[in-house]
């Protein structure tokens, strides 16, 4: 599965890059807002923070490794961070694996400046961002134009916030909406100066829409070619002679954002694929419009080297997104137009090798009326289709709908 603009896309069957096994990548059910003595934008790395995550067969993250320049407080906030996600299982070949993700953390909470110097440790989250909340973090982003907000707070010494405020509408959208309906939810371990737990002020910076950074990736240096081979581990747990096969997932930049295994591995064998894998570039692509670039890597370990040997090297040109041609938008439900009421859906569907709509399937819906409008639109919608290496494929895209009345 593709990750396009936050939005989760599969190849089908016919015209998929790799066709050795089929594979689902982990998808993430709930999310966690870590708490950073500073903000990230404002220190060394001047980026929003980004973390590997291996998946384990359950769902959790059993390892979370920040990529970038951090010091020793902010790693251990990080892997923290890293540790408390959940996401679906990675399933390869009909059989539950541990999957890779790289995620960029692009909401978070910092200590206000003035208050840094007189704590010893900061505050810790014990806030779960749920599917739910972020459905309705997803239905405000629809409705705003504005990228990303920060909300100020004061964090009382019981760990429970107070005195929000917003620096424009919509950081207000957030409080009334968001933050203020949580209550007691929305709870942290207090901040602590000599074992005692003191109030602070605490800010939260939220990016609602857009890709979280230019830069993401500081620890890499995108020009630079850099293909690592998996390490065989001590345990004697990697069979030898056995031909392994996996599609890397690059962005136009040339960094490896995706892992999915194409024959079935053990857990040793995952681990050593994904551990070597996450540190390839390929260098930045030369044609423009081109979304993502797959490499299809084959290789074997032997007995007398502790490096698997590369057999195979093969770059796929990547996917091209559909184009819409004809969109017609839905027609707002009469039901609630006394009313007026703003309404929200999710969709998933396919998009066939003809450009056309088949399948589509409600994933979330504030009100059945607005489902069924949405249904009713997205089967007149007309795309040129998606193509991999040239070739129309078939793909499954999820979208969001909104409705908004005006009279």
């Amino acid at each position: 599965m593709l990750l396009l603009n936050g939005l989760p896309l599969s190849f089908g069957e016919e015209g998929s890059p790799a066709e050795l096994c089929e594979f689902q990548e982990p998808e993430l059910k709930n999310d966690y807002w870590p708490v950073f003595l500073e903000d990230p934008l404002e220190s060394s790395s001047g980026d929003f923070p980004v973390i590997d995550l291996i998946i384990g067969k359950d769902g959790k993250p059993i390892g979370a490794a920040p990529v970038g320049k951090f010091n020793d407080t902010e790693r251990e906030i990080l892997t923290f961070a890293g540790k408390m996600l959940e996401y679906t299982p990675a399933v390869a070949c009909g059989e539950v694996v541990e999957g890779f993700k790289r995620r960029v953390l692009d909401t978070y909470f910092f200590v206000a400046e003035e208050d840094r110097d007189r704590i010893s440790v900061p505050p810790v989250s014990r806030l779960r961002i749920t599917s739910k909340i972020n459905f309705n973090l997803q239905y405000m982003a629809m409705l705003i134009t504005q990228q990303d907000t920060v909300i100020e707070m004061v964090l009382g010494k019981d760990g429970k916030p107070r005195d929000m405020k917003a620096a424009d509408e919509v950081g207000e959208l957030v409080i009334r909406q968001l933050l203020e309906p949580l209550g007691d939810y929305l709870q942290f371990v207090p901040a602590q100066q000599e074992g005692q737990p003191v109030e602070v002020g605490l800010k939260l910076r939220l990016r609602l829409k857009g890709w979280a950074g230019e830069k993401t990736l500081t620890g890499f240096d995108l020009d630079e070619i850099h293909k690592p081979m998996p390490r065989k581990p001590g345990n004697g747990s990697v069979e030898t002679g056995k031909v392994f096969s996996v599609q890397l997932n690059f962005d136009d930049r040339g960094v490896m954002w995706g892992l999915q295994y194409l024959t079935v591995m053990n857990e040793a064998e995952s681990l050593a694929a994904i551990n070597a894998f996450r540190n390839w570039t390929i260098g930045p692509g030369k044609e423009e419009g081109l979304l993502s670039r797959s490499v299809i890597v084959r290789y074997i370990f032997n007995e007398e080297t502790d490096s698997a040997d590369l057999l195979e090297e093969s770059e796929n040109e990547g996917l091209r997104f559909p184009v819409p041609l004809k969109r017609p938008p839905p027609e707002y439900p009469r039901v609630f137009r006394k009313e007026g009421i703003n309404g929200y859906t999710v969709l998933e569907y396919t998009i066939n090798k003809k450009g056309r709509v088949e399948s589509p399937k409600v994933i979330f819906t504030s009100a059945p009326e607005f489902a069924d409008a949405a249904v009713a639109a997205v089967r007149k919608w007309k795309f040129s289709p998606a193509t991999v290496a040239g070739e129309p494929t078939t793909v499954r895209v999820r979208v969001p709908v909104t409705f908004a009345f005006s009279r």
